[in-house]
């Protein structure tokens, strides 16, 4: 067997309550989700006879079927599983669902280098680091592009729908965790926003996010004296070093590289333009720097 464990037990817990106004169609979803679970690295035609596969697209296409309708039991679930843990990481990205060849399909927008067409899907998933588990998602949005508009201001930008919100968004969904947990929220470059903090804070959530902005940040909580971050991160004398194996790559040879680590306390305030800037809280946080030092 390809897929989980157990597919239909799987299928019915993940899909069983979805409410698609019409049980036969939650029947019929559950079904169609045991297949594909057990050969999840087919093509839905390989899958699926041509009746089966008719009446999985008939699903697909009811108003009922939304995401919020479909996916919503299983966030709860795995909402509900978080808060069996004492520590759970919920790791945020983005991935790109491209139909560039499915020239009919309407309602798409720009992916990749801005030639492709199709969705971006916003995933928050939830894993227990020791022992590694995967509890599933506990969030999910799909969207599309918006294209700035020609001519448009600084002001019409940060007033429309933005793709920073979406970590916000996902940030907060999950809740607050329960007494004697920690939840702590990771991601990427992209990320790397004050208002995420707020927003992971807000809910009594950690964060782990992946420096991009080179903001201004104080190395006191009164911030009396305040640096650049990643200039000062790279000051930074190292606190340990050693020496990894980096595997070959895109016709690249294996190599080794010298790997130092460093860290530090800061403070981070709300930045310039904020409203009513000075009022906003001041997030004390660990930056580290990793410095490579290829052989």
């Amino acid at each position: 067997m390809e897929g989980v464990l157990n597919p239909h037990a799987w299928a019915e817990q993940t899909f069983g309550a979805v409410e698609l106004g019409d049980r036969r169609r939650t029947r019929r979803l559950v079904a169609a989700a045991t297949q594909i679970a057990t050969h999840p690295g087919k093509p839905f035609t390989q899958i699926f006879d041509w009746n089966e596969l008719r009446g999985f697209y008939r699903v697909c296409h009811q108003t009922t079927a939304t995401l919020q309708a479909v996916q919503g039991p299983h966030w709860q679930q795995t909402r509900q599983a978080m808060g069996q843990h004492a520590l759970v990481l919920t790791i945020h990205d983005t991935s790109e669902l491209d139909f560039t060849s499915h020239r009919r399909l309407s309602g798409v927008g720009q992916i990749g280098n801005e030639v492709g067409r199709g969705f971006l899907q916003h995933n928050s998933l939830a894993i227990v680091p020791q022992p590694r588990q995967v509890l599933g998602l506990s969030y999910q949005q799909l969207h599309v592009r918006q294209p700035a508009l020609p001519g448009e201001s600084r002001y019409q930008r940060q007033r429309r729908v933005r793709e920073s919100d979406w970590w916000y968004a996902g940030f907060r969904a999950a809740g607050g965790p329960p007494d004697g947990c920690c939840w702590v929220d990771v991601a990427d470059r992209a990320g790397d926003d004050y208002e995420a903090m707020r927003a992971a804070r807000e809910v009594g959530h950690h964060f782990l996010l992946r420096a991009k902005q080179n903001r201004r940040v104080g190395t006191t909580p009164t911030l009396d004296h305040q640096v650049l971050l990643l200039d000062h991160a790279r000051s930074l004398p190292s606190q340990g070093a050693d020496v990894v194996d980096i595997p070959g790559r895109g016709g690249r040879p294996p190599r080794t590289a010298q790997v130092a680590l460093a860290a530090t306390a800061v403070w981070v305030p709300a930045p310039d333009g904020t409203r009513r800037r000075w009022s906003q809280p001041v997030f004390p946080v660990w930056g580290r720097a990793l410095g490579f030092e290829k052989r």
